[in-house]
């Protein structure tokens, strides 16, 4: 067995150096043909005078031969990887197959999925007859506690006693099993990232920002209703005794300038 796998991996070895020749020897003749072209095409430009055509004709057929040959070479390489691919793949497929069938398991049969539709499709009749005569559940706004209904952790009805707790990322060792014990907490948060989590979900913080603009618009319209009020566009009436200071300041001003 090892003297078949160091001669397969030789073959391999082989096959790819053959492969990478191919494609750097179609690459040069590619090359070539262009070099060629434009040297022609020069060529004629700068001298009207008619050249053989015999000569390059040869060298055509001889670079066209050459790289048919090359490229056969590069497409039996390539065959013969895809070759051994598909033994492997058949060899997977088999032990797979082997596996299932030593398990007891079988294919589902016509039968067996004619039952199952049928009942999904109870199931489904069932839901809607229940649902004209049921309350509808209120809408979840927590992202942790929607992922925690989907995986089965937790229940529709107990919205009101669900308490958000921050993701976790790490290993699914750890993660996976929604950890407990003070010790696993402390390991699984040794994989968080870098970067702050959030605080609340997207829900959350639109209802957040929904509430400071109410409150926000409704104190606009008190200090509205304010300024429109009929104590802030009276004007201050003056008392009794400002009229005689005002006029005892005139006398006295009068007096002093009479001195003058």
């Amino acid at each position: 067995a090892l003297r078949s796998s160091v001669d397969r991996r030789a073959k391999k070895i082989a096959r790819f150096k053959r492969q990478r020749a191919a494609e750097s020897k179609l690459l040069e003749i590619k090359e070539r043909k262009e070099r060629r072209g434009r040297s022609t095409k020069a060529a004629a430009l700068s001298s009207p005078v008619e050249t053989e055509e015999d000569d390059v004709l040869d060298d055509d057929g001889e670079e066209e031969r050459e790289a048919w040959l090359t490229t056969i070479s590069l497409g039996l390489c390539k065959a013969f990887d895809l070759l051994e691919m598909l033994k492997k793949e058949e060899e997977i497929l088999s032990a797979v197959k082997e596996k299932q069938l030593q398990d007891g398991e079988r294919e589902f049969s016509q039968a067996i999925l004619d039952e199952r539709t049928k009942k999904v499709e109870t199931w489904h009749r069932d839901a809607a007859a229940r649902a004209h005569h049921t309350k509808p559940a209120a809408p979840i706004t927590c992202a942790t506690f929607a992922q925690d209904v989907i995986e089965g952790r937790a229940k529709v009805s107990q919205a009101h006693e669900h308490e958000h707790q921050p993701l976790i990322f790490g290993p699914a060792s750890l993660v996976g099993r929604n950890p407990t014990t003070e010790r696993e907490k402390i390991a699984a948060q040794v994989f968080q990232p870098h970067y702050r989590l959030p605080t609340m979900s997207i829900e959350e913080a639109g209802l957040t920002e929904m509430n400071m603009m109410n409150e926000w618009q409704e104190r606009n319209v008190k200090l509205m209703e304010e300024a429109n009020s009929s104590w802030y566009k009276d004007t201050p009436k003056s008392r009794p005794g400002e009229d005689d200071e005002e006029d005892d300041d005139d006398a006295a001003q009068d007096k002093a300038r009479a001195w003058d």
